[in-house]
C-alpha cells in the first residue's frame, strides 16, 4: 500500500479556516502537518531572562521586551515541527508575510513543491512582495494584482469551497433559520453599505442575521445602530461555525472592500450549498459559474430590484464548473508542475535603470557597460530627464535593433525620473545607473550573487572606482546602522528588490537631493540587513561636466533643508536610536564634524550609572562598542 503524502500546510489562525483546509485535506488522503501563526504557551527559559526583562522594562522602558521573546519562542517553535521532517511532498502556505522567512526557507528546502497562496489583495499587505520570489508558484486571489504585480510572476488562482464528511459541519436543529445570513469584520469602507441594506432588507423580509466581528479598541468606530442591530462579536468565529450558519439560511450576503476586486470565500460557499449570493463584487458576471438566478449585484440603485430575485429559483451548476472550485480539484490544478530540479534562486530579470540629463557625450558608455555585463537577463530602460541637448536622438541612433527601451518625459528630477523609470521596468532586482557612469562587467552578476546566498538582504553594495577627471579607488564605508542616520553611507547605484523599493514607496519626489539616503531610511527600517562587497564594480566618472542627476549645482546650497526635511521624516527612527536631531542639524548647518558630536552625545546617553550598569552586565558588546 502506497505511504500517504505528506502536506504542510502553513496558514492564519484567524477563523480557523486552517482546520477546515486541513478536515479536506485529510478527507483526500493526506498526512497533514498544520502550523499557524497564533502565539505558543510561553515560560522564561531561566531567570537570566526574566531579570532581563525586569531590568529592560525598568530602566530602558523597553515594554515591548517580554513580547518580542514571545514571538521568538513562538518563531522557534514552528521551526523546529519543520525541522523534525525530513520531506514533504506539498507545501502551501497561506498569507506567508504572517510568517517568519527562516521558516520559509526551510520548508522550502525539504518539500518537493512549495507554493503560497494569497487571499487578500497584495496592495494592502505591500510586505508580501519581497517574498513571492521564494516560492516555486505564487497564487493571488485577485485578477487585477497579476496585472499590477506582473513583475513578480504572480499567477491568479480564485478561493475555493470545501466538500468533505458532513459530521463536520452539520446543520443546526430545525429548519432553515435565517432568510439572509451574513458575517463581517469591521472595515470602514463596507460599513455605510451594510447598515444601509439591513434597514431595507429587514423590512422585507424576517428572519435575517449580521454576525459583526470587531476588536475592543474599535469600539469607538462602531456606530449604536450596529451594536444595536447586528449580533457582535469580540472574537473570531471559527470557518465551521460560519459553514453551519450559512447551510441554515437561504441567502448570503457578500460586501467587498475597496481595496481588491477578488471573490470572497462566501461566493464559493454559495456555490457548494447551492445558496444564493448577493453580492457588492460587480465582477462576478464575468466568471464561468454566474447565473442571474444565483447572484445579484447589489448597487445603490438597484436595491428595489431585489424583490425579482428573490422570487427566482437557483439554477444548478454544471457540475463540470461546479468542481473547479473544490479545493481537492484547487491543489491539483496549483501543484500541476514539474518538481523544481533545484531549490536554488532562478536567475530573474533584473532592471539596469538609466536616468540621463544633457548627457549626448557620455551616456552610450554608460549603456554599453550594462551590455557588457556577464549576468544575461538584464533589462535595460533609459529616461530622458528633459535634456536640452541631442541625448535623446544620440540614444535613439544607438538603439536600432537593440533591445534598450527609451522613454522621455518633462524635468522633474532625479526622483521622479528613477521613480518614472522603475514603474515601466520589469525586473525582480533593480540598480539606477546615472548617465555618466559605467558598470563593472561582473556588477550585476556579483551583486545578485549576495541576494542569492542571503536570502535576508534588503541592499547590496559596492566599493567604486573614479574615473576621467580623478582617478583611483572610491573607498565607500561600510554600513552601521546609527552611522548611518547621520549621513549617508549607501550610494545610489546600490541593488534593491524591487519588492523592498515598491513597498518602501518608492523615491520621495518631494527632495531634489538625499532622495536616496531617504529612501534607504525607509528600506532599512523594515529590514536593516545590508551586504558590502569590498571591491570597485561602480565607475563613477569624476566629472569634467557638470550636468549630473545628483551633481545639482545648488544642492549644497539646500542640503540644510534636505536634512531638517528628512530628520523630521524620520523622527521616530531617531529618537529610537537618541539622536539629537537639533544637535544634528546645527553640525550640519555649521559643517562640523557631526560623527564626532554623534559620537559625544551617545556616550553621555548611555553614560548614566543605571544604563552602563545595565549594558556592561547584558549586552557587553554594546558596551564595548560604545565605550571602546
Amino acid at each position: 500500500m502506497d505511504s500517504k503524502k505528506r502536506f504542510l500546510l502553513i496558514a492564519p489562525w484567524d477563523y480557523q479556516l486552517y482546520e477546515v483546509i486541513e478536515k479536506n485535506l485529510i478527507h483526500l488522503g493526506y498526512e497533514v502537518i498544520v502550523l499557524h501563526n497564533n502565539i505558543y504557551p510561553f515560560v522564561y527559559k531561566d531567570k537570566r531572562e526574566r531579570t532581563t526583562n525586569f531590568l529592560r522594562r525598568t530602566f530602558l522602558n523597553d515594554k515591548g521586551y517580554k513580547h518580542r521573546l514571545i514571538q521568538t519562542y513562538s518563531d522557534y517553535k514552528r521551526l523546529s515541527v519543520v525541522q523534525s521532517y525530513d520531506h514533504f511532498d506539498i507545501t502551501l502556505v497561506i498569507r506567508a508575510d504572517f510568517f517568519d522567512t527562516a521558516l520559509l526557507l526551510e520548508a522550502k528546502k525539504k518539500s518537493d513543491k512549495f507554493i503560497s497562496f494569497h487571499y487578500d489583495g497584495i496592495s494592502r499587505n505591500l510586505m508580501i512582495l519581497p517574498r513571492i520570489h521564494l516560492f516555486d508558484h505564487f497564487y493571488v486571489f485577485d485578477r487585477q494584482d497579476v496585472i499590477t504585480y506582473k513583475k513578480y510572476g504572480v499567477e491568479y488562482a480564485p478561493n475555493f469551497y470545501f466538500d468533505y464528511p458532513e459530521e463536520a459541519t452539520d446543520l443546526l436543529q430545525g429548519e432553515v433559520q435565517n432568510k439572509i445570513y451574513y458575517i463581517s469584520s469591521y472595515h470602514p469602507s463596507r460599513l455605510d453599505i451594510i447598515q444601509s441594506f439591513y434597514k431595507f432588507i429587514s423590512s422585507k423580509i424576517s428572519p435575517v442575521q449580521f454576525d459583526f466581528v470587531y476588536n475592543h479598541y474599535d469600539e469607538h468606530h462602531i456606530p449604536d445602530f450596529v451594536k444595536e442591530n447586528f449580533t457582535c462579536h469580540h472574537r473570531v468565529l471559527p470557518y465551521e461555525y460560519q459553514l453551519r450558519m450559512i447551510k441554515n439560511s437561504e441567502i448570503i450576503l457578500d460586501f467587498c472592500i475597496d481595496e481588491h476586486s477578488g471573490f470572497s470565500f462566501r461566493i464559493f460557499d454559495g456555490i457548494k450549498l447551492e445558496k444564493k449570493v448577493i453580492t457588492t463584487n460587480p465582477y462576478v458576471v464575468n466568471e464561468d459559474f454566474y447565473h442571474p438566478n444565483n447572484f445579484f449585484v447589489l448597487t445603490e440603485e438597484n436595491k428595489e430590484e431585489l424583490d425579482e430575485f428573490l422570487k427566482l429559483p437557483f439554477v444548478k451548476l454544471d457540475e463540470a464548473i461546479r468542481s473547479k472550485y473544490y479545493l481537492g480539484n484547487w491543489i491539483k490544478t496549483v501543484t500541476d508542475y514539474p518538481t523544481p530540479a533545484s531549490k536554488a534562486l532562478a536567475e530573474p530579470l533584473i532592471s539596469v535603470i538609466i536616468p540621463c540629463y544633457n548627457n549626448e557625450r557620455v551616456i552610450i558608455e554608460a549603456i554599453q557597460s550594462v551590455e557588457n555585463q556577464t549576468y544575461s537577463n538584464v533589462e535595460i530602460i533609459v529616461v530622458d530627464d528633459g535634456s536640452t541637448d541631442n541625448s535623446v536622438a544620440v540614444i535613439e541612433e544607438y538603439r536600432q535593433d537593440k533591445n534598450i527601451q527609451l522613454y522621455s518625459k518633462p524635468n522633474g528630477g532625479p526622483a521622479s525620473t528613477r521613480n518614472y523609470g522603475f514603474d515601466r521596468s520589469n525586473g525582480q532586482f533593480i540598480v539606477f545607473l546615472d548617465g555618466d557612469d559605467k558598470l563593472h562587467p561582473d556588477f550585476v552578476k556579483e551583486h545578485f550573487e549576495i541576494f542569492r546566498k542571503h536570502i535576508h538582504v534588503s541592499l547590496v553594495y559596492s566599493d567604486a572606482e573614479f574615473f576621467e577627471g580623478k582617478t583611483g579607488p572610491w573607498k565607500i564605508i561600510d554600513y552601521d546602522r546609527d552611522e548611518f542616520l547621520i549621513s549617508n553611507a549607501i550610494p545610489i547605484f546600490a541593488m534593491v528588490s524591487a519588492a523592498a523599493f515598491e513597498q518602501a514607496g518608492k523615491f520621495d519626489e518631494n527632495l531634489k537631493g538625499l532622495e536616496d539616503w531617504e529612501l534607504w531610511i525607509r528600506i532599512l527600517t523594515k529590514n536593516s540587513h545590508v551586504h558590502k562587497i569590498k571591491q570597485p564594480l561602480y565607475y563613477y566618472r569624476k566629472r569634467l561636466e557638470q550636468n549630473s542627476l545628483t551633481d545639482d549645482a545648488d544642492f549644497h546650497v539646500n542640503s540644510v533643508q534636505y536634512y531638517h526635511y528628512i530628520y523630521n521624516k524620520h523622527m521616530q527612527a531617531y529618537r529610537a536610536r537618541h539622536l539629537d536631531l537639533l544637535h544634528l542639524l546645527e553640525s550640519h548647518r555649521n559643517n562640523k564634524a557631526v560623527y564626532r558630536d554623534f559620537v559625544k552625545y551617545r556616550r553621555k546617553y548611555y553614560s548614566v550609572w543605571y544604563r552602563k550598569w545595565f549594558y556592561y552586565f547584558f549586552r557587553r558588546d554594546k558596551y564595548n562598542e560604545i565605550f571602546s
